[in-house]
């Protein structure tokens, strides 16, 4: 496969991940008005571990789960559990796709690090994409605003922690396997929480479950096709892609809670859409491609 085709794959995979975590965060978002951070954690990763299990019990998989470099995989395990931990709070607090535009500070973080944790060189037309698409979460941000206290802040410390683990996640797929790299962090966030879950219980009620369940199984197959993503393509390629979310956010939000944006959350997303198309227009002429190294 050419790094083009590659490329384009990536960012499918992107898209198709990040489609599905915003429908798993509208559900997160509902759990939050009657369970802690630490329960729903606990349940959603512990949860998402049933269809590896079926793909365990159906497949040979077990005989690919060897690990060839530990280190990195912790520290992304670490790192995604603070995100998760900071994102779910903010949900409990934020309108969905307010929590959503302070998150799309990621792929900034993202171009930032890719570079001298990747060795990737972020080119010129990536740069446009990411530096227009971050005018646009700022617009929606509106420093000096609401968004600005604490749970803004925390929301922004989610958004630099989940990118740090995409970079990681982008290293560690190129010395182990998707699964590990998910058991891993499944396995380090059911810990964490579990370590406080006798502090924060609150008896599940069924119907209650059946959310968490769905949930789980949302948070596996998202998980798998970022990991997918960066597997295929840098991390300055398909990072720029996450802001797709924004458009399933907006619509959540507004039929399940009916929060409509405002003109400056419209005319940032504006902008945030425009970058992407323009990233996917370059992407898709391969003259103007250059692989990039790793």
């Amino acid at each position: 496969m050419n790094n083009f085709n590659a490329s384009m794959r990536g960012i499918g995979f992107m898209i198709v991940g990040g489609s599905l975590y915003s429908l798993n965060d509208a559900f997160t978002k509902l759990l939050t008005a009657n369970y802690s951070i630490v329960e729903i954690m606990f349940f959603i990763h512990l949860f998402s571990l049933l269809p590896l299990l079926f793909l365990i019990r159906r497949s040979q998989i077990l005989k690919t789960f060897q690990v060839q470099r530990i280190g990195p995989l912790l520290l992304r395990s670490i790192f995604s559990c603070v995100a998760t931990g900071c994102f779910i709070y903010s949900f409990s607090i934020l309108p969905l796709a307010d929590a959503y535009v302070i998150s799309f500070t990621a792929p900034l973080f993202m171009a930032l690090l890719s570079s001298p944790f990747l060795n990737e060189k972020v080119g010129k037309h990536q740069w446009y994409s990411i530096v227009i698409g971050f005018s646009g979460v700022l617009i929606m941000m509106r420093p000096g605003t609401e968004m600005f206290e604490l749970t803004g802040f925390v929301a922004l410390l989610g958004s630099f922690c989940y990118a740090v683990s995409l970079v990681l996640t982008r290293k560690c797929s190129l010395t182990e396997n998707n699964f590990m790299i998910f058991l891993t962090f499944t396995v380090t966030s059911i810990i964490c929480a579990g370590i406080f879950l006798p502090f924060n219980w609150k008896t599940p009620l069924t119907s209650d479950l059946g959310l968490l369940l769905v949930s789980g199984f949302l948070t596996y197959f998202s998980q798998m096709a970022l990991t997918q993503a960066f597997r295929l393509a840098p991390a300055s390629v398909v990072g720029p892609f996450d802001y797709a979310a924004l458009i399933w956010a907006c619509l959540l939000g507004y039929m399940m809670w009916g929060d409509l944006p405002d003109s400056y959350c419209i005319s940032g997303a504006c902008l945030v859409v425009l970058s992407g198309l323009y990233l996917i227009f370059k992407e898709l002429n391969p003259s103007s491609f250059k692989a990039q190294p790793s």
